[in-house]
């Protein structure tokens, strides 16, 4: 059932879109760098109680955390391929900043993983890469006994730019037990035999050139096993910019499982902080749906709906309030 929503057709440039990304990652890392936040970004790392590794991550703690005995929701940022825990830092933590600031969304702990780089944030096929049993079964409950989260599904969110979009696509379908919600950022949804021909160093060095190991590994597969978790809410956030045909190939297989993701194709090119400013703060919006204390998932997935068919685009940071304001007057009127 999942082999006829691949295409056979590998679009030309990608791994040239790839190769840009990696270098755009640090160009645009080190122009953040030079942008301040009021809250602080902080590097750590621990050894595994399983993997016995190195568990490397960043954290962003929200303004005043030191200060204060508030918890906080927890959003997992996944990271694309070549990139480190601190790529995108600033990019990423910035417009919940300035959300938080304008009423959208209240104040969040946002943690950097490691993804060693190119492993579609699976465990390598060796155990010297163990990059999922790193997030899920490690950093999750460090995260939570290290900091003053409030450690509830409903408040951990996992979102994840191109490599880190197929991570964040993997664990919300994996793990719905853990997530609340996912983001994927113009995400490279790849099946195996595109895998192999665009990335054969992963293919063969985390997936052992093994699709049955790369398939343990699958958000196809695991939609598939979960979908009734998924099939009375929107939980999934798809936002497009360059792979167009495969995130279109995932919105339709999910769809063909009655599950219905919030979906929006941009004209950005595959660069975080473009795709960032173009629909971040759309995102969040959606985030702070999810995280809303009385709202049910019914009715969130029909403010969402509601506020897409507006057809309301943010061209500027100052837009937001009124569109939150939207938001909340389609809530008081349902």
């Amino acid at each position: 059932m999942i082999r006829k929503y691949f295409t056979t057709h590998i679009r030309t440039g990608i791994p040239l879109f790839f190769i840009l990304s990696v270098l755009c990652s640090v160009l645009s890392g080190t122009v953040c760098l030079a942008q301040s936040l009021k809250g602080t970004i902080e590097s750590h790392s621990f050894i595994g109680h399983l993997s016995q590794k190195t568990v490397l991550y960043n954290i962003y703690l929200p303004e005043g955390y030191a200060t204060s005995t508030e918890r906080y929701p927890v959003i997992y940022h996944l990271n694309g391929l070549g990139d480190t825990p601190s790529s995108h830092n600033i990019t990423i933590a910035e417009p919940f900043e300035y959300a938080r600031d304008s009423g959208v969304i209240g104040s969040v702990i946002i943690v950097y993983p490691n993804s060693y780089g190119y492993t579609f944030w699976a465990d390598s096929i060796d155990s010297t890469k163990p990059a999922e049993t790193n997030v899920i079964y490690e950093l999750i409950p460090h995260i939570d006994s290290t900091y003053r989260t409030i450690a509830q599904r409903k408040y951990r969110i996992v979102q994840g730019w191109s490599m880190g979009g197929f991570g964040a696509a993997l664990y919300i379908t994996k793990f719905p037990n853990l997530f609340n919600g996912a983001i994927l950022y113009d995400a490279a949804l790849f099946p195996w035999s595109t895998l192999t021909t665009l990335l054969p160093d992963t293919a063969r060095e985390i997936f052992g050139n093994n699709e049955a190991y790369f398939n343990q590994y699958s958000p196809w597969r695991y939609a598939g096993e979960n979908a009734a978790l998924f099939q009375s809410r929107t939980s999934l956030r798809i936002v497009v910019a360059a792979i167009t045909s495969y995130n279109r190939e995932y919105r339709d297989y999910l769809n063909s499982l009655s599950i219905y993701p919030a979906y929006t194709e941009t004209t950005s090119v595959h660069i975080v902080s473009q795709v960032i400013a173009a629909e971040g703060y759309n995102s969040i919006i959606f985030i702070a749906n999810l995280f809303h204390s009385s709202a049910t998932p019914t009715k969130i997935e029909k403010i969402w709906q509601l506020y897409s068919q507006q057809n309301l685009t943010i061209e500027n940071f100052e837009h937001i309030r009124k569109k939150r304001l939207f938001c909340s007057s389609l809530y008081a009127q349902w």
